[in-house]
């Protein structure tokens, strides 16, 4: 739909990786292979907008950012909430 509409720039966000708990991992695979395999090259830039909520850092395994830096091989621009 974003490319019909001739959107450049996509922001995602780890979806349901808060309170529902979904695997940060699993979910930043399916991103990832999603975006190779389907919309290589498509896009000028894709954000991710990642919040380490409670729920994301009470697992004790980096939070929801972490595995997205991991898995797409970069480092995060975090910002702190005041």
């Amino acid at each position: 739909m974003a490319l019909q509409h001739g959107v450049t720039h996509l922001v995602l966000s780890a979806f349901g990786c808060g309170a529902y708990r979904n695997p940060p991992q699993h979910v930043a695979q399916l991103f990832k292979q999603v975006l190779m395999q389907e919309y290589d090259g498509k896009f000028s830039q894709v954000i991710f907008a990642i919040y380490n909520d409670a729920n994301a850092m009470r697992r004790g395994d980096g939070g929801n950012v972490e595995p997205f830096e991991k898995e797409f091989g970069i480092k995060a621009s975090v910002f702190k909430e005041q």
